[in-house]
């Protein structure tokens, strides 16, 4: 958010963008390490923002390409649902250990974790198909936009490429655990791909500061 090139508008939601990014990949790396499994408390906290990225992208994207753009309050509703995710992890967040067992079993076990992935993903598929669609109008002739509308189509298809990866793995993961009793999450293996998805998202994300 300190940076002084380019407009406000942009600088801000790509600040934005970056902490929330790096709060939900912390909470990610929390559970894969074991560090929630340790300390029981930390479940829940309000750090998961995945329902946050695609708005937050698209409209960085837009007010990147299109400088004249201004935030209404008409937009706000693009932020309805991740307002919701926040909420719900925030009443939750810093309860005591035994009610988020029980939030966990009757609540987030059988309902919101799969509400949460099919959001992530429609959501998701959403954003970066009506940002494509942004990117597909005729780029402008100054010198200095071409090298942009480029680099954000290649980014953006990255983007959709491993978001459809994501996709393969939650589907597979449902299936296999309701059909077959079997988390393929167990297995270093079969998820190498998706971590290798996970690095490479980290390092788009990052690369956006630079354009």
């Amino acid at each position: 958010m300190l940076r002084k090139k380019g407009v406000a508008l942009t600088n801000h939601l790509l600040g934005l963008l970056l902490i929330l990014f790096a709060l939900t990949t912390l909470n990610s790396l929390m559970a894969a390490t074991g560090i929630l499994w340790q300390n029981k408390h930390l479940y829940f906290l309000p750090l998961t923002f995945s329902l946050s990225i695609g708005p937050l992208f698209y409209f960085f994207v837009r007010s990147k390409i299109q400088p004249s753009f201004r935030f209404k309050r008409s937009n706000l509703i693009h932020f309805i649902i991740p307002l919701i995710q926040f909420l719900f992890y925030l009443s939750i967040g810093f309860r005591s250990t035994e009610y988020k067992s029980m939030i966990w079993r009757e609540v987030v076990y059988p309902y919101v974790q799969y509400i949460e992935e099919a959001l992530l993903i429609t959501l998701g598929l959403y954003y970066l198909l009506k940002v494509l669609t942004l990117l597909k109008r005729k780029i402008p002739e100054q010198f200095w936009k071409k090298p942009v509308y480029i680099w954000l189509r290649r980014f953006t298809k990255s983007f959709l490429v491993i978001l459809i990866i994501h996709s393969f793995y939650e589907t597979s993961s449902w299936v296999a655990t309701e059909m077959f009793d079997y988390n393929i999450f167990n297995n270093i293996w079969m998820v190498l791909p998706l971590k290798i998805a996970d690095a490479s998202l980290s390092l788009l994300i990052l690369s956006l500061i630079h354009i």
